[in-house]
């Protein structure tokens, strides 16, 4: 049986309102970042959205969850003109293993044991640009992926405004010097990605999951990944530019 200890943030870019939006439902044990597109109407309004029906209408499977808040923010965005789409990025934890499910590009990383993995798959094109979001018109493609948890692990959730910082050469030494304390390392997520030059203007949200297990521990190495192979901390990395 393992137990979760969360910490989380958001905070809004200097030149507009927080269109980020960041469930933490600690009962359920399910956690969830949706960055709102600015581009396609109120973002905000559609991640909000997004993650209340998440939280409501979620039964155990957390992929067919995501597909199903799809069709619900796409219906609502053909009703109501304002809404737009957002991207989502969730986990799960069961009893020993974590699932995790996401549209678009929040990121969402394990740390264990000073190596950093990444659980989600980036959504964007050659040109750099987001290549499919909640609520989009066209069709998505939920990515799920699956992870046997170990004692001390460290699930990352982030918006774009702090995807830039959870890199291998930050997140690791970073998260080392806070002993893997969650406060301590959204704390220092927050506070590098304000600093980061071109990124003051984008809104800013972080999720961290720390789980223990009770009773002995087993081996924890990363071999424990049920899922097949994700890409780099460093290809994440040049999926981000400086801004949207």
């Amino acid at each position: 049986m393992f137990t979760s200890e969360v910490a989380s943030s958001s905070v809004a870019g200097k030149l507009r309102r927080n269109d980020d939006r960041f469930l933490v439902d600690e009962q359920s044990r399910l956690f969830a970042v949706a960055d709102g597109d600015t581009g396609s109407g109120s973002g905000g309004l559609a991640a909000e959205r997004a993650l209340t029906l998440l939280d409501e209408g979620f039964e155990g499977n957390l992929g067919d969850a995501v597909m199903s808040v799809h069709e619900e923010v796409k219906r609502l965005k053909g009703e109501n003109k304002v809404a737009g789409e957002t991207t989502l990025t969730a986990i799960h934890l069961r009893e020993s293993t974590a699932e995790i499910a996401n549209v678009g590009d929040s990121p969402c990383y394990l740390l264990r044991h000073g190596e950093l993995l990444l659980l989600s798959t980036f959504d964007r094109d050659l040109a750099g640009r987001i290549s499919q979001t909640v609520g989009a018109s066209k069709g998505i493609s939920v990515h799920s992926a699956f992870v046997e948890m170990r004692d001390g692990d460290l699930f990352i959730l982030g918006s774009h405004g702090v995807a830039h910082v959870l890199a291998e050469n930050v997140v690791i030494p970073m998260a080392r010097s806070a002993r893997l304390v969650p406060a301590h390392v959204v704390a220092e997520v927050m506070r590098r990605a304000e600093g980061a030059e071109g990124h003051s203007d984008d809104d800013k949200t972080v999720i961290v999951v720390r789980v223990r297990e009770e009773g002995p521990t087993k081996e924890t190495g990363l071999g424990a990944m049920i899922s097949g192979r994700r890409p780099t901390p460093h290809e994440a990395e040049e999926q981000y530019p400086e801004s949207e």
